[in-house]
C-alpha cells in the first residue's frame, strides 16, 4: 500500500502540473500590473484534490481590478469538476447582490446572529442567511532584512474535487480526467465570452497540439502492435505490369461484425454453399522509400487510403476458407452438416489490384503467422482492441446457432497448415 500510495500522488503530480500550467497562463497578465500570482496544488494525502491561488501586490488594489482573470480560472476549473471551497471575502447579512453570470464569485450560506425575539423580546440567536462575496485584504509583512512592517494586499481562492480514482490494472487514469483538447476548447469558449482575445486563441492552439500528441501516440501504438506479426517483403504490381518491392509491417482484423451478420446467416440459410471469413490486411512501410512504393502503387493517394486514427493503410482482405460445403444436406430441413476446411488462402483487393508477397520464404513466414495467431501462440491485439484469438473463440466456437467445435478448429488450423504458398506470393 506504500508503493501504490506513492503512485497515485505521482499521477496526481503529473495530472496537476498541467492544470497548475493552464491556471498561471490565464493569470499572467496581472504581471504586468506588478501582481504577485501564486497557484498551488496541497493535501495530496486527503479524499479531495485542492488549487489554490494566491493575487498580491504591495500597493492597494480591489476585486474589481482582478475580477476577469479570477472568474476566468473557476470557469476553467468549473470545466475540470471543481467547486469553490473558500476564498476572502467580506459577509453581509443585509443586501444581497444577483451575479452576473455564472462565474462570478460567491455564495451564499445560512448562520447565527445575536437578535432580539420580537415575541419574548429576549436576546437569542437566530438563524439568517447571508452572502459572501471577493474581498481583497490588506495582510501586513515583516520585511525580513529591516523587520520594517510593509502592506501587502492579498486575495486568495481555493478549490476542490474529489480525488481522481487510479486504475491498477491499466496503468493510467480510470476516466478522462486528463486535460483533453475539449477541455481546452471549452475553456477557450468561455474565456472569450468574458472578453478575452489572446488567450483563448492560446488555448484552443494547444487544444490542436494536444489533439496531435494523441495521434501520434494511437499512430505508435498501432505500429507496436502491427511489429508483433513480423516485417514482410510484398510486391507491388502498378500500371503497365511494372513491378516494385516494399518492406512492410501488417496488420489483420477479422470482421466479426461481418461474419455473424451476414456472413453466417446467408451460409445457413443456403445463400452460400460455402464459408470464407474476412481478414481485413493493412500495412505499415518500414521506411520512407517503402512509403513512396505504396504512394507510387495508389497513384500518388495513399493518403486517401490511411487510417488517420492509427495510420494503418488498409490494401486488400484476406479470406480463409472454413467449409466446401453447405450448412446441412437440403433446404428442407436436412441433417447438419460439419465443417469441411479446405485451408485455402485467397487475396482479393478492394480498390486496387492485389498484393502478393514478395517470394515463398515470405509467403511461408505469413502461413505460419496465421497458424500461430488461431493457435493463440502469438498475443495480438487487433486494431478494434479485441484480442485476435479471444475474438476468434467468442464469434466462431461460441456462436448459439453453429458454434465451430474444437475438432472443427484443430482441422481448420491442420488444413491450413497444408495451405497452397503458391497462391500467396504468385497471381
Amino acid at each position: 500500500m506504500k508503493y501504490l500510495k506513492r503512485y497515485e500522488e505521482a499521477v496526481g503530480v503529473r495530472l496537476n502540473s498541467e492544470l497548475k500550467s493552464t491556471i498561471e497562463d490565464l493569470l499572467i497578465d496581472l504581471r504586468d500590473e506588478e501582481f504577485e500570482t501564486k497557484v498551488s496544488e496541497i493535501d495530496y494525502h486527503s479524499q479531495k484534490e485542492r488549487v489554490k491561488v494566491v493575487v498580491s501586490r504591495a500597493k492597494e488594489f480591489t476585486y474589481r481590478d482582478i475580477k476577469l482573470q479570477i472568474e476566468s480560472v473557476w470557469s476553467y476549473l468549473n470545466g475540470e469538476g471543481f467547486k469553490i471551497e473558500h476564498f476572502t471575502c467580506v459577509e453581509d447579512w443585509e443586501n444581497f447582490e444577483e451575479p452576473e453570470d455564472d462565474f462570478t464569485i460567491h455564495q451564499k450560506d445560512k448562520g447565527y446572529q445575536w437578535g432580539m425575539d420580537p415575541s419574548s423580546f429576549k436576546v437569542t440567536s437566530i438563524e439568517k442567511e447571508f452572502q459572501r462575496r471577493p474581498e481583497v485584504i490588506n495582510s501586513p509583512v515583516y520585511d525580513p532584512m529591516t523587520f520594517d512592517r510593509v502592506n501587502k494586499w492579498t486575495f486568495e481562492i481555493s478549490f476542490t474535487k474529489d480525488k481522481i480514482v487510479v486504475d491498477k490494472t491499466r496503468g493510467h487514469l480510470s476516466t478522462n480526467e486528463e486535460l483533453k483538447p475539449q477541455t481546452y476548447i471549452s475553456a477557450a469558449d468561455k474565456l472569450s465570452k468574458l472578453g478575452h482575445i489572446k488567450r483563448p486563441e492560446q488555448l484552443k492552439a494547444w487544444a490542436e497540439t494536444i489533439k496531435q500528441r494523441e495521434v501520434e501516440a494511437k499512430h505508435k501504438m498501432a505500429l507496436e502492435e502491427a511489429k508483433k506479426l513480423g516485417q514482410f517483403q510484398l510486391r507491388f504490381v502498378g500500371r503497365g505490369s511494372a513491378v516494385r518491392f516494399a518492406n512492410c509491417y501488417i496488420q489483420l482484423y477479422f470482421n466479426s461484425d461481418y461474419y455473424k451478420n451476414e456472413l453466417l446467416p446467408e451460409w445457413m440459410d443456403f445463400d452460400r454453399d460455402n464459408l470464407w471469413p474476412q481478414f481485413m490486411f493493412g500495412v505499415h512501410p518500414v521506411s520512407e522509400e517503402d512509403l513512396e512504393v505504396l504512394n507510387w502503387f495508389s497513384d500518388g493517394d495513399i493518403k486517401g487510403y490511411t487510417n488517420r486514427a492509427n495510420g494503418i493503410i488498409w490494401l486488400q482482405d484476406v479470406y480463409i476458407n472454413l467449409s466446401t460445403q453447405s450448412y446441412k444436406e437440403d433446404v428442407e430441413g436436412g441433417e447438419k452438416l460439419p465443417l469441411t476446411p479446405s485451408g485455402v488462402i485467397s487475396i482479393e483487393g478492394s480498390e486496387f489490384s492485389e498484393v502478393y508477397f514478395a517470394n515463398r520464404r515470405e509467403a511461408i513466414k505469413f502461413r505460419n503467422l496465421l497458424v500461430g495467431l488461431f493457435e493463440g501462440d502469438i498475443e495480438y491485439i487487433q486494431p478494434n482492441g479485441k484480442d485476435f484469438k479471444e475474438d476468434i473463440i467468442e464469434t466462431w466456437c461460441e456462436h448459439d446457432e453453429r458454434p465451430v467445435e474444437l475438432s472443427e478448429l484443430e482441422d481448420f488450423i491442420d488444413k491450413l497448415r497444408m495451405t497452397n504458398l503458391n497462391r500467396l506470393y504468385r497471381d
